[in-house]
């Protein structure tokens, strides 16, 4: 009895809480443009459903959205740059955005590779690495939206899905930071 006793409570701390999603999603922090039916119909599209799915496995799921998003945006930033009729000033859009989205050479650093040191930190609840990363994650994202790169006074268009897609980043960016609130035991 007393053995059991001791497992119940070592397991306790990594207990992962369910949590609706409709709490989750109720209150969307404006800052990453993000609306209750966004938030919502991304985590109801978790196979098997959202309802009575705990916050580590709703994280999780986000987190592969996430990086598939990014993935995504790294294969439009190369192709973007690989068209040879893109302007020079948005050309060094795309590859600052390239650099601060991918993993280039396995440098470990990027958007990319900070979404595997969060998925790590998840799997082991070390939730304050999920904290830090998404963190990390964010500026990385806000580097490439920045459109003037440090130089003020010029304008850009840019005709791309990339602004779209960076969007997107930033809304599920968004319902990661609404549930990180549920993952401290």
């Amino acid at each position: 009895m007393l053995i059991l006793a001791f497992l119940f409570l070592d397991a306790t701390p990594y207990a992962a809480k369910i949590v609706t999603v409709e709490e989750i999603c109720k209150n969307p922090n404006p800052a990453f443009a993000l609306t209750f039916a966004y938030c919502s119909n991304l985590l109801n599209s978790i196979p098997g459903g959202a309802k009575g799915a705990n916050v580590d496995s709703l994280a999780q799921y986000t987190l592969e959205v996430l990086q598939s998003n990014l993935t995504n945006t790294v294969n439009l930033l190369k192709s973007l740059i690989a068209n040879s009729s893109t302007s020079p000033d948005l050309l060094d859009v795309y590859h600052m955005c390239l650099n601060n989205l991918d993993d280039i050479g396995g440098r470990g650093q990027g958007a990319l590779a900070e979404i595997e040191r969060i998925k790590n930190g998840l799997k082991e609840h070390v939730y304050s690495l999920f904290i830090s990363g998404l963190t990390d994650t964010l500026i990385y994202l806000q580097n490439c939206m920045s459109v003037d790169h440090g130089t003020p006074n010029r304008e850009f268009h840019d005709p791309s899905l990339l602004p779209q897609y960076t969007g997107d980043i930033q809304k599920v960016i968004g319902i990661l930071e609404a549930m990180s609130v549920y993952l401290f035991p």
